[in-house]
C-alpha cells in the first residue's frame, strides 16, 4: 500500500470489526469498521462509523478530520486482513451519500491497478440491478 494508515487497529476475534482512532485537526476521534452479513449468501457489507461517548456509532456524522487518506488507506488494511482470513466472502460497499460514494469510486480508481491485482472489482451499472467486473486493462 502507497498510503500511510493507522497501524493500531483493535480487532474483534472474528475479524468483523476494527476499531481505531483518526487523529487530525478535530483532535482524536475513534471509528469503526464492520463487515455484516447480507442476505446474500457470502457477501458482507463493509460499514464505516464514528464511535460515539456511548459507545453507538453515528454512520452519518462528517468529522473532517483532515485525515481522509489515511482513513481509506486503513479500510483498505482491514479488507486485507478480513480478506486474508475469509478468502471466500465477497465485500460489499457504497457511500450513504452521493459524495461518500464519489469518494469510494475515486479512491478506487486511483489505486485500481494495484487493487486489481489483488481483488476482483465489480461496480453497480448506474440505475440498474446489474454489475460489471471492472478490468482496469480494457480502457
Amino acid at each position: 500500500m502507497k498510503y500511510d494508515y493507522y497501524r493500531h487497529l483493535s480487532i474483534s476475534k472474528d475479524f468483523s470489526v476494527f476499531d481505531f482512532d483518526s487523529v487530525g485537526k478535530n483532535g482524536t476521534i475513534r471509528k469503526r469498521i464492520v463487515f455484516i452479513k447480507t442476505e446474500s449468501e457470502g457477501v458482507y457489507n463493509l460499514e464505516l462509523s464514528d464511535v460515539l461517548e456511548n459507545g453507538y456509532s453515528d454512520f452519518d456524522i462528517v468529522t473532517n478530520n483532515g485525515d481522509v487518506s489515511m482513513v481509506l488507506a486503513t479500510i483498505a488494511d482491514a479488507v486485507d486482513l478480513y480478506t486474508g482470513t475469509y478468502p471466500e466472502r465477497w465485500i460489499f460497499f457504497t457511500g450513504n451519500t452521493e459524495s461518500r460514494t464519489r469518494l469510494c469510486r475515486k479512491a478506487i480508481g486511483l489505486n485500481i491497478f494495484e487493487l486489481s491485482n489483488k481483488y476482483a472489482i465489480y461496480g453497480q451499472l448506474e440505475d440498474s440491478i446489474l454489475w460489471a467486473r471492472i478490468n482496469p486493462y480494457n480502457r
